[in-house]
């Protein structure tokens, strides 16, 4: 099935949601393994973060570095601390991000909304890599 597949040129493969009959061609026998290849007009439903989206993630890991977060089927979003506001600092006793205030953090759960800085297509993978910076409305309030 070509649902959760990656396709580098067009996006993540959300769902197949039409089969044209009328556009199914004969198939062709490949000699040498038997299989047979048959071209097929198909329509399907894409999810491509591009650069200066906003996504709507959740944070997954959380380190000194910065933090992982899940947005649909991108997983392993990364954000580096110096995309995240100035006044976030690194707690390393509760393994969060917090601001200066103290009103608002980032931990493994907490919903982020984000701005795609830059994205990395690698083909053969199914994980696709968005830098993102952090927006403050949609955090953990504590």
């Amino acid at each position: 099935m070509m649902e959760g597949t990656l396709e580098p040129d067009l996006g993540f493969v959300i769902a197949l949601v039409g089969l044209e009959d009328q556009h199914i061609r004969p198939g062709k026998i490949e000699y040498e393994t038997g299989q047979v290849e048959v071209l097929v007009k198909f329509t399907v439903m894409l999810f491509r973060p591009f650069r200066n989206e906003i996504l709507d993630a959740q944070v997954t890991t959380v380190t000194e570095m910065g933090f992982f977060a899940d947005a649909g089927p991108v997983q392993g979003i990364y954000v580096n601390k110096h995309q995240m506001p100035q006044d976030y600092g690194f707690d390393a006793q509760d393994n969060v991000w917090r601001t200066s205030d103290m009103e608002v953090e980032i931990r493994p759960g907490c919903g982020v909304r984000m701005r795609v800085v830059g994205v990395d297509i690698t083909p053969g993978r199914m994980v696709r890599t968005v830098e993102a910076g952090v927006w403050r409305d949609k955090m953990c309030i504590r």
